[in-house]
């Protein structure tokens, strides 16, 4: 938790940019009212700034690179696709959201999850082609009049999770970001939470329960 106060500290002091959505769901950059144009950003700047112009909150996204070591890949050249999730798609996590976890482990997997190498814009996006991110599994497209969705799909090529792309084509110096309204979680991952049972004068047990994969797909 330390590292993500750190974190958020860091990130606050990154530049103001300009970037809104349009009603459809696209993104283009806000001109100054004198030209130049202000320059685009790189992934996190653009990332922390969105919330200033209504676009979501992303700062855990922003805290988690910082955690696992991204900062330096996602302000590089590139360039990557971000698939962006919000704060509160983050939080809606079993368990609580990202940072529950002991370990670093699983937020550098879950962060990763979210990256693609190379710039895939919306006109890009395939309906059914599967793309690897930077974690090592891949995740594929779905797309129609309706939109776009993304798929998490498991070893046996089982859909295990869908999020829909909300905001798409915000372009930065690096890359582009998409915002998705769901945090996927990478496959063989596991969410575990211990509860102490008492059994009486002092003793007891820790039972295990596995929020993550469900039940029903173990």
């Amino acid at each position: 938790m330390k590292n993500v106060l750190i974190a958020l500290i860091l990130v606050s002091l990154l530049s103001v940019g300009l970037c809104v959505a349009t009603e459809n769901g696209d993104a283009k950059e806000i001109l100054e009212s004198e030209e130049p144009a202000r320059e685009l950003m790189n992934i996190l700047e653009t990332a922390w700034t969105m919330g200033a112009w209504d676009m979501g909150n992303f700062s855990t996204f922003v805290a988690g690179a910082w955690v696992a070591n991204l900062t330096e890949t996602l302000t590089k050249e590139g360039p990557f696709t971000v698939l962006l999730p919000t704060d509160e798609a983050f939080s809606e996590v079993p368990g609580g959201g990202i940072y529950t976890r002991p370990d670093n482990d699983f937020v550098v997997n879950a962060l990763k999850y979210h990256v693609i190498s190379g710039e895939v814009f919306s006109k890009d996006m395939k309906d059914g082609a599967s793309l690897q991110t930077l974690q090592g599994d891949v995740l594929s497209f779905k797309v129609s009049d309706e939109g776009v969705m993304i798929y998490a799909v498991d070893e046996g090529a089982e859909v295990t999770q869908v999020a829909n792309v909300t905001l798409k084509d915000i372009e930065c110096t690096n890359g582009v970001i998409h915002v998705i309204d769901k945090a996927l979680i990478p496959p063989n991952s596991a969410i575990l939470t211990a509860t102490f049972v008492s059994t009486g004068e002092g003793e007891g047990r820790y039972e295990e329960e596995i929020l993550w994969p469900p039940q029903d797909t173990v």
